[in-house]
């Protein structure tokens, strides 16, 4: 969906009315997808990174360490907590098998990818995730990147990888570098 001036800034005002609010909520508010609410904020909270590269942004999470990874359905939804990795590919899924994460992915689903900086619905603390987005604008899956309890800073080695996928897989700054 390519979102009109008037959505978009209808989009804009509901975040800064609330800003802790969870994403979906959002969009269910603005009568729009979430991946359409991410649309909306490109640049400021939200940065489209380059789909091809689904692969090589998996490698990077790797070095978030523990993460959440949240997979919804209109019927439930799962959070898990654990380390991504343990990659393979079978049978056209892209599979991440660690002691606590078990998920197999279809790669071709996935037609955008963001990366969102944004505060947690919670406590309003900013939050750091990937969130990965079908051809309807349906989330497929989102990585969060947590921390450890009573920090709620990154580690360093996380927040490196934070900014490796900001400088090296976002589109409209790789756009900018090229032209």
């Amino acid at each position: 969906m390519t979102l009109v001036p008037e959505k978009i800034q209808e989009i804009k005002r509901l975040v800064k009315e609330q800003p802790m609010a969870l994403t979906i909520m959002i969009a269910r508010k603005a009568g729009v997808t979430e991946r359409d609410v991410f649309e909306a904020l490109e640049g400021e909270t939200a940065w489209a990174l380059d789909p091809h590269r689904f692969e090589e942004v998996m490698n990077v999470l790797t070095a978030w360490g523990k993460v959440m990874v949240i997979v919804k359905n209109p019927y439930a939804v799962m959070e898990s907590f654990g380390q991504l990795g343990g990659y393979t590919k079978e049978g056209g899924y892209f599979n991440v098998k660690t002691e606590d994460i078990d998920m197999h992915i279809k790669p071709e689903g996935i037609v955008s990818m963001y990366l969102v900086n944004k505060p947690a619905h919670t406590d309003g603390m900013p939050t750091h995730s990937v969130q990965f987005f079908d051809q309807e604008g349906h989330a497929v899956f989102k990585v969060f990147l947590t921390t450890t309890a009573g920090n709620r800073r990154p580690s360093v080695e996380a927040q490196a990888a934070y900014e490796k996928l900001k400088n090296e897989f976002v589109l409209s700054l790789l756009t900018k570098r090229i032209i």
